[in-house]
């Protein structure tokens, strides 16, 4: 019988290190086949928490193609800088409000790390609001925004007691392409009250496959290996025309203004049932003044004014009775100068 020669024999160490390496290996491959790269990326492994949506397939409007594309590779680019990904595409209304609730959820368990939410859709405003459109919107008048589409403040949740990292918003809106719809404004990168870092960006519909310019930027950002980049450097690489506002909370401080005099205290106003016609009007003005009236100043409280004063009661988390009360009268008339 032939015999190995011994110089070639294995010995059993050095067997069953290789066995272990052997089935080690083969055992990873089989986890990433059967797990998926979603499940082996857990929070505890990467603490940066983002939310990516794209949405393309609309029911009542053209296609965003290069949203699923944008998505996919701003995903696989954070995916690459260490962040959890949670990657979502074609959300109704209910879904995008559930997807950032669950965000914000589980953003909350890592308050050091950095937050990123990037979504790209179509975009849209009303009196002076930004509405990010889901892909069940159905809008033939700009005022179906209320109802059809999601306010873009919505996208910037506030910050949890104790969070010391920045939560980083990039909306990245397309225009109505009828022309039927005003492109968004911005407005949320105006009235940021929380320590975020956020942007609103109008776009023109890129050919398929091929990311937008923004998120083209980011993904570049993240792949030098920027744990947060700075999004004031980003849109200054775009044109003027297509960045329709910017936050970056890394930026320096304006100095400090002169301390303005105090206002005047407000008067304290009747219900709107005991008003003067004068005070009627002047509540006209005021809810004229932020966006949510655009009817007769007459000093007249018909069906528009009342639905007016419904949507602010709204915002203000009240109940929408269409009626003023003494002290929402003066509350409004201040907060409108």
């Amino acid at each position: 019988m032939a015999h190995t020669p011994a110089l070639f024999q294995p010995s059993p160490v050095k067997l069953v290190l290789h066995m272990q390496k052997f089935f080690g290996s083969f055992l990873q491959k089989i986890s990433a086949c059967f797990l998926g790269p979603a499940l082996l990326a857990s929070p505890a492994l990467a603490a940066s928490q983002a939310l990516v949506i794209g949405n393309a397939s609309f029911a009542n409007f053209p296609p965003l193609p290069a949203c699923d594309a944008s998505a996919r590779m701003l995903a696989r680019r954070l995916q690459g800088a260490g962040y959890t990904v949670t990657e979502a595409h074609d959300l109704t209304n209910g879904a995008m409000g559930g997807a950032i609730g669950r965000f914000v959820q589980q953003a909350a368990q890592t308050p050091a790390s950095p937050a990123l939410i990037y979504v790209c859709s179509y975009g849209a405003s009303l009196q002076g609001r930004d509405f990010v459109l889901p892909v069940s919107a159905n809008v033939a008048t700009p005022t179906d925004l209320m109802s059809e589409g999601i306010l873009a403040r919505n996208f910037a949740p506030p910050a949890a007691a104790g969070r010391s990292a920045p939560i980083v918003v990039a909306l990245d809106l397309a225009r109505d392409p009828s022309g039927v719809l005003p492109a968004v404004t911005g407005a949320l990168t105006r009235n940021l009250r929380e320590p975020a870092e956020a942007v609103a960006l109008v776009i023109e519909t890129r050919p398929p496959s091929a990311p937008t310019a923004f998120a083209s930027l980011l993904g570049e950002a993240f792949a030098a290996g920027q744990a947060v980049p700075s999004l004031s450097s980003i849109t200054g690489r775009l044109p003027a025309d297509q960045v329709a506002g910017v936050h970056d909370s890394a930026a320096a401080p304006p100095p400090a203004a002169a301390p303005a005099a105090p206002p005047p205290a407000a008067k304290t106003l009747p219900d709107d049932a005991a008003m003067t016609e004068a005070q009627r009007r002047d509540i006209q003005v005021a809810l004229a003044r932020i966006g949510y009236y655009d009817g007769k100043l007459d000093g007249v409280f018909g069906p528009d004014t009342r639905a007016a004063i419904r949507r602010w009661q709204h915002e203000q988390g009240g109940d929408m009775t269409g009626h003023l009360t003494s002290a929402e009268a003066t509350r409004l008339a201040a907060t409108s100068h």
